[in-house]
């Protein structure tokens, strides 16, 4: 298993050679422009969606930053055991992805303030896990637990104890946690070409699918991760959660005025996940910059923590 401390200077110090800096700074206005850039591309395309792009926008463009500004994780230890990969066991345990307490303060300085202004209807509520990250206290081992296990009995106590609502709590715990899980994924080696991975969840995280689409000429289906932004190969016509080909037990929903876009529901146990096709440019745009804006009926073995489906949106954004 690997371990990852983050430091407070994520940048590099002053004294650092001047292209190490440089490389930086590039790398982080890139990020930024690339998200503002595929924003934009979305309110054009769908313009009924420019209230959500409104909330979420400075949140995503902060995220991309702070995901460039992180160093690059040391995955050299991690091995992979190809029995358990083909039996569908993720790499990567939900332990892995637990970020340390000092590591969650300064991602909440970084990304809170954007929140609130993004999701005026839970202000106070994000004042108070404000307040929280920010003390000097030492966090209690059972809340510790809880966030890392996103054990909800957990959770609900902890809401209780500070009177914020759990997926509120687990909400906003996902977006603290996002960027370091990207990075995680970002550090990790490429996985075994001769090794097939044939389950619907993420085969690092272990999270189900928010998106899933077309790729090259040959039109491989992909399956994206809320979570940690990993994309695998997957059957076109299999549902990822339950794994049914029956096609007699599948629908295709197609919405009026986005040919691109549709559902794809599967009958055998009633969940969906959204499809783009190679046309669209959301798909891009929500590929390469925007993780976590898909729909997907179902939260799965990476939990409801890291896919955070069932916040309504409505309840975030005034």
């Amino acid at each position: 298993m690997s371990t990852f401390t983050f430091q407070d200077n994520v940048r590099s110090p002053a004294n650092t050679q001047e292209i190490e800096f440089m490389t930086q700074v590039q790398s982080t206005d890139h990020a930024s422009r690339r998200i503002e850039e595929s924003l934009e591309r979305i309110r054009e395309e769908l313009p009924q969606m420019a209230g959500l792009i409104d909330a979420f926008k400075e949140l995503f463009v902060e995220q991309a930053v702070f995901r460039a500004e992180l160093p690059r994780m040391d995955c050299s230890e991690i091995s992979i055991d190809p029995v358990k990969y083909v039996q569908g066991i993720p790499i990567l345990g939900k332990e892995t992805f637990a970020v340390p307490q000092e590591s969650l303060k300064v991602a909440g300085m970084r990304l809170i303030p954007t929140m609130e202004k993004g999701f005026p209807n839970i202000i106070e509520q994000l004042k108070v896990v404000s307040r929280l990250l920010g003390g000097p206290d030492p966090w209690p081992a059972d809340f510790l637990e809880a966030i890392r296990l996103n054990d909800d009995h957990g959770i609900e106590k902890l809401g209780e104890r500070l009177n914020i609502e759990p997926e509120i709590l687990k909400f906003v715990f996902l977006q603290l946690s996002r960027p370091f899980a990207q990075k995680h994924a970002e550090s990790m080696p490429p996985l075994p070409e001769h090794l097939q991975w044939t389950k619907g969840y993420c085969p690092l995280c272990g999270s189900w699918p928010e998106l899933s689409f077309l790729e090259g000429k040959e039109g491989y289906r992909r399956l994206r991760c809320p979570f940690c932004g990993h994309e695998w190969n997957f059957m076109r016509t299999q549902c990822p959660f339950c794994e049914n080909t029956d096609q007699d037990k599948q629908e295709f929903i197609f919405f009026e005025h986005r040919d691109f876009e549709r559902a794809e529901l599967c009958y055998e146990c009633m969940k969906y996940c959204e499809h783009r096709s190679q046309k669209s440019c959301w798909r891009d745009s929500t590929r390469n910059s925007c993780p976590g804006v898909g729909v997907s009926g179902r939260a799965g073995p990476g939990e409801e923590f890291f896919s955070g489906r069932r916040m309504c949106l409505e309840r975030l954004i005034a």
